[in-house]
């Protein structure tokens, strides 16, 4: 016969367990299914970390900052954002408390010689564990006694670039609060788990129609590379600068006399030498990421991205290889909330995992 002092015990513990907050599980949106999947093919190598940086000049209230990271934290769902492969699927797994701790280094009397910046670097290259969390990591650097920096770094599949700003501003609003009660608190924005929920249940039908009939015999972009790719992935690129010397006021008059911006000016551009290069006269295909964050979603933090294909009419003149463009890419917009990956024609699909596309 058992104890009953150790069977009263198990069960009082699965009593625990079973009143515990559970995580909310949503499936992954397509954009972080591809980036996820990057990273455990990359081994935390894909540069899909994201780095806040903040320079704190002043007097610094080590427990403000620390109370006011938990808010952003509790406010924005997708910074509790773990993920976890079940049958097949990828799901997002949003923990309903805030999970962070302020990981806090004193370089005032370091004889290491090196910035600040190499030091931050380095840190960026450690990567987060996307399946067991946290997916945000709170650093703060004293480098003189009121000056400080504060990296924040998280992951692609959780933050976009609009993120970046959003949790800078819900910051410095929940700082200030904690200390001065006087002001408001920020408060939670609609969470990006609905808008994941929201992309599952949108029909693929029409999106799909489209990119097959957009993409039918579409020229492969073959350009000719310096170095051919290794079997692995590494994501390890140089940045090449060049100094523009001469006055680029000439673009935004060719933009605005089309009634385009510099970005489709630019854009068609490319496409036409892209196109020289491959040897191909007419067309070249560019993909492109956007943003496809709705209204309702405008202070949320989450990765609002998709990929879409731009078709540029390489062999027309440049004015009307231009204003085709601007066209394809309104209807091509028009299709963004729908996962370009997964509508896209067979023959479209990258067939190579290190060769990826323009």
């Amino acid at each position: 016969m058992s104890d009953p002092f150790q069977a009263l015990t198990r069960y009082a513990e699965q009593r625990v367990r079973n009143t515990e907050p559970r995580a909310r599980r949503v499936p992954a949106t397509s954009a972080q299914r591809a980036m996820v999947l990057m990273e455990q093919l990359a081994g935390g190598r894909t540069g899909y970390s994201v780095r806040h940086a903040y320079q704190l000049r002043g007097r610094l209230d080590i427990a403000a900052l620390t109370n006011a990271l938990q808010h952003v934290l509790s406010m924005h769902g997708a910074l509790r954002t773990r993920f976890q492969m079940q049958s097949d699927t990828l799901w997002q797994l949003v923990e309903p408390e805030p999970r962070l701790d302020l990981a806090m280094f004193d370089l005032t009397g370091s004889a290491i010689r090196r910035s600040l910046a190499e030091v931050i670097d380095d840190r960026l290259t450690e990567p987060l564990d996307l399946e067991l969390g946290p997916v945000m990591r709170a650093e703060l650097y004293t480098v003189e006694e009121q000056l400080h920096a504060l990296v924040l770094c998280t992951h692609h599949a959780t933050n976009d670039a609009t993120s970046v700003a959003i949790v800078g501003q819900d910051l410095s609003a929940a700082y200030e609060h904690f200390i001065d009660a006087g002001t408001a608190l920020p408060l939670p924005p609609r969470q990006f788990d609905g808008f994941a929920e929201a992309e599952a249940a949108i029909s693929h039908e029409d999106a799909a129609a489209y990119w097959a009939s957009l993409l039918a015999d579409a020229p492969a972009t073959g350009l000719p590379f310096d170095l051919q790719p290794g079997p692995d992935p590494t994501f390890e690129a140089l940045w090449v600068r060049r100094k523009v010397e001469h006055n680029l006021d000439g673009l935004a008059a060719l933009a605005a006399a089309n009634g385009t911006s510099v970005f489709l000016v630019l854009l068609t551009a490319i496409g036409i030498a892209v196109a020289r290069q491959a040897g191909n006269a007419d067309r070249a295909v560019l993909a492109t990421t956007v943003s496809t964050r709705p209204e309702e979603y405008e202070r949320t933090v989450g990765p609002f991205v998709n990929t879409i294909s731009v078709l540029i009419p390489a062999g027309a003149q440049f004015e009307v290889a231009l204003k085709e463009t601007a066209s394809q890419l309104r209807r091509s917009l028009d299709h963004a909330a729908v996962p370009f990956e997964d509508v896209a024609p067979v023959g479209t699909q990258v067939e190579s995992m290190p060769v990826l596309p323009v």
